[in-house]
């Protein structure tokens, strides 16, 4: 990490502690205690899809409120990732936002949904085209740090996030919302939720982002100084419809970026106005639920889901121009699931069964010299034409309450795909109350990543046909930890945990092709700590330390083996509220072969101020005040000094309600 003079370091203690020198002259704010309150006591539907205190669960959940994430100055959902335990960010040379959890690379062992629903493609088992969602429309995200298997399938071996959006709710409310910030970037949305009548509500909502990021970096591979292109364009609309029973919900969502670092070829993109990397989403569900006893209750779901994507952007200058490149694939699911849920005696059980045929709609590939577009140079498929892929499973899971202090909960999933082979995978966990404030979790958990169809039926060379003999990817999980939660102002945990990944699918470049071969093993620890001083002043500390190895024994590259969170927010009684906030992430080594120094870690300070009148709400910060160098490990032979981020950047949001 870079060094710091010693001012900085007192401007960051003072910042810290203002907050609590003022806190004598404010009184308690009581929209912010209710906020905590109900952190101590929030209950998760990704944990268990029951209505269980999470603390009472065997599994490690983080719930991060919307008030939490607007009060410290975050924008996206994956600037929010970043308050989790255990997760770095990250990207790759497209612009692509990544997130490593638990040292893994995510590489589709991440699912993501959206009020519950997969978003998670089949083409490369991708979601980073969601991150960029705003937190002006999310109510809380769940995340659960490990393994989530059993209820949520395939990709779900290192985390599951759930965003909850605030359309998902029956408040009424009427919300728009707007922002300007560095590098051009305005944003502007709205919110409508409230009654249809006596029996129906509705919900809608909708988002434009606009952005025109370019940070100075260099050089690249050719030895070049540039500026990259993270130029955005996003927008979203929301709908959903329901009663007591049922509901329908609807998203639509498209991206365009600019391609950051030139995508796999690691030069600077083009300054021509190609099309850069564009993502669509579209997906539908309507959720029908009832008794069948007072003690069982059931809900049958079905959905449609398109995913389209497509690439542009320069691959190489010949004497005859730039060569540009151009992918353009699609993809759909229909998919059913019927799930029951019961609290029969001292059993909570869920059990269901899901059907999804996945469909590959188109997968084009070209090459092009740009003043020649009409000549295609190799018209050809990304990969085999026609793919499908079906999918039959069946899944159960029992919270077994033996006694006023012990629980067990017992879990299995059994997948059965058409295109590899089926997988079983079993979860046991352990939950031991010490007493109402201290409970012991103890869990071993089974997942799996099946392989995405650029893996299986990639197009190099001719004829089309599975070129490899791919199975899903498999991870053993142990972890063990506690959590206290003193039910007033304090709640703290801490966990550690054993995972190994094996039949690892790994990309050879040599031949443009995967193999299955190796397995990596992960070591780890977090720790959490929520304190509120009853005096309008709160703290929120997270550390986390992760160790990862392949079957070598060798450490894994590019990644931050500590990571930490530190914010300190104070209520103002005028109705002001100051955040700080310090992350820091520690040094990453480079990958075998590669002669660079580790990439230095990093210290990051940022500072948000609130202000809450009548009906609106003002935001203003600045974030990285001292503007430290914040870089992502770039591979080997291409951009020597890594991917920079962002300097010193200022926000200014307004909303109002109606």
């Amino acid at each position: 990490m870079n060094n710091m003079p010693k001012y900085y370091f007192l401007i960051i203690l003072l910042l810290l502690f203002m907050p609590a020198v003022c806190s004598a002259a404010s009184s308690q704010n009581d929209s912010y205690e209710e906020l905590f309150s109900q952190g101590l006591e929030e209950t998760s539907e990704i944990a268990a899809n029951t209505r269980l205190n999470i603390d009472y669960i065997p599994a490690f959940v983080t719930i991060l409120q919307q008030e939490q994430l607007l009060q410290l100055g975050i924008d996206t959902v994956y600037e929010a990732m970043a308050l989790v335990p255990g997760v770095e960010l990250f990207m790759e040379s497209t612009g692509a936002k990544q997130l490593i959890f638990r040292g893994v690379k995510e590489k589709g062992k991440v699912k993501l949904m959206i009020d519950g629903i997969d978003i998670n493609n089949n083409f490369r088992g991708s979601v980073y085209y969601y991150y960029d969602f705003p937190i002006e429309l999310v109510k809380r995200i769940e995340v659960i740090r490990g393994p989530g298997a059993i209820l949520y399938g395939s990709g779900a071996m290192s985390g599951v996030i759930n965003i909850v959006t605030k359309s998902s709710d029956n408040n009424n409310r009427a919300t728009i919302f707007g922002s300007a910030s560095s590098y051009d970037t305005y944003k502007g949305g709205m919110l409508m939720n409230g009654k249809i009548n006596d029996s129906w509500h509705g919900a809608m909502d909708g988002y434009y982002t606009r952005g025109n990021k370019g940070i100075d970096a260099g050089p690249d591979k050719y030895g070049s100084f540039g500026t990259s292109d993270e130029s955005l364009r996003d927008y979203a609309v929301g709908l959903s419809v329901g009663n007591e029973h049922l509901k329908l919900t609807t998203r639509f969502k498209r991206s365009r970026e600019g391609i950051a670092f030139g995508g796999k070829y690691n030069f600077f993109p083009s300054k021509n106005d190609k099309k850069g990397l564009i993502n669509s989403t579209f997906f539908t569900e309507l959720q029908y639920g009832g008794q069948i006893i007072p003690e069982i209750c059931y809900c049958l779901k079905t959905g449609y889901s398109r995913y389209e994507q497509e690439v542009e952007g320069r691959a190489m200058m010949t004497p005859a121009g730039e060569l540009i490149s151009y992918v353009d694939y699609g993809e759909e699911k229909l998919y059913a699931d019927l799930s029951f849920t019961s609290s029969l005696a001292v059993h909570k059980i869920i059990a269901g069964f899901r059907f999804e045929d996945n469909q590959e709609i188109r997968g084009d590939f070209n090459l092009y010299l740009e003043n020649h577009p009409e000549n295609l140079l190799m018209p050809d498929k990304v990969i085999k034409p026609d793919v499908s892929r079906e999918v039959y499973s069946f899944y159960f899971n029992d919270n077994y309450h033996w006694n006023e202090f012990l629980e067990f909960s017992f879990g299995l999933r059994y997948d059965d795909y058409s295109d590899v082979e089926s997988t079983v995978n079993p979860r046991l966990g352990l939950v031991y109350r010490f007493s109402d404030q201290l409970n012991f979790k103890a869990m071993y958990s089974r997942a799996h990543r099946v392989p995405s169809w650029i893996e299986l039926y990639i197009n190099v060379p001719v004829p089309y046909t599975k070129k490899n003999n791919l199975d899903p990817e498999k991870s053993d999980t142990v972890e063990l930890g506690f959590v206290f939660n003193s039910g007033l102002n304090t709640r703290l945990g801490f966990n550690v945990y054993w995972s190994e990944i094996n039949d690892l699918i790994i990309y050879s470049a040599a031949d443009v092709s995967y193999a299955q071969d190796g397995s990596h093993n992960f070591q780890g620890g977090e720790f959490f700590l929520q304190h509120d001083f009853s005096t309008g002043t709160a703290l929120d500390f997270g550390l986390s330390f992760v160790y990862g190895e392949d079957c070598d024994n060798k450490k894994l590259p590019d990644i931050a083996s500590w990571m930490s969170n530190l914010s300190l927010t104070h209520t103002f009684v005028q109705g002001i509220i100051s955040a700080t906030r310090l992350r820091y992430v520690s040094n990453r080594r480079r990958a075998a072969g590669d002669d660079r120094h580790d990439v230095n870690g990093y210290l990051t300070c940022d500072e948000t101020l609130s202000w809450h009148y009548h009906d609106f709400d003002f935001i203003a910060g600045v974030k990285n005040i001292f503007n430290n160098d914040v870089r992502f490990p770039a591979p080997a032979n291409t951009f020597r000094d890594d991917y920079p981020r962002e300097d010193r950047t200022f926000i200014f949001k307004i909303s109002a309600d109606f």
